[in-house]
């Protein structure tokens, strides 16, 4: 085994906690708007997949050029914009949305400058 027990059981408790956390998030935003003027997407049970298919596969084209064309700039700032944007419509269920682009922005900043400072040094 990769771990002793205690980990194990501390790693699976993160990972249940982030779950129900998860949870509490999704059904905040199932009864209420999103935060920022951002609008749910309306959509048809039947069709909806088709949209979805093509975000994924126009992201999966942008990151291969970014790739193929070793622009680690942008790739981390589309990094840093992706998670910003993620924090904060999370935080926006606990704390007013100022506070939490706030706190999007100075964690998003903490953990893309410190995984940057990382390989550096390693």
């Amino acid at each position: 085994m990769k771990h002793n027990v205690q980990v194990t059981l501390v790693l699976l408790g993160l990972f249940i906690l982030a779950q129900l956390v998860g949870l509490v998030i999704i059904d905040h935003y199932n009864e209420k708007d999103l935060p920022y003027g951002i609008e749910k997407p309306d959509y048809k049970p039947e069709t909806s997949f088709i949209p979805l298919s093509v975000f994924i596969i126009i992201a999966t084209v942008l990151a291969l050029i970014l790739a193929r064309f070793k622009a680690v700039f942008l790739w981390k700032l589309w990094f840093l914009f992706a998670v910003i944007f993620g924090l904060s419509i999370s935080f926006s269920v606990f704390f007013n949305p100022s506070l939490a682009l706030f706190l999007a922005v100075t964690l998003a900043l903490l953990k893309v400058y410190f995984q940057f400072f990382q390989q550096l040094f390693c």
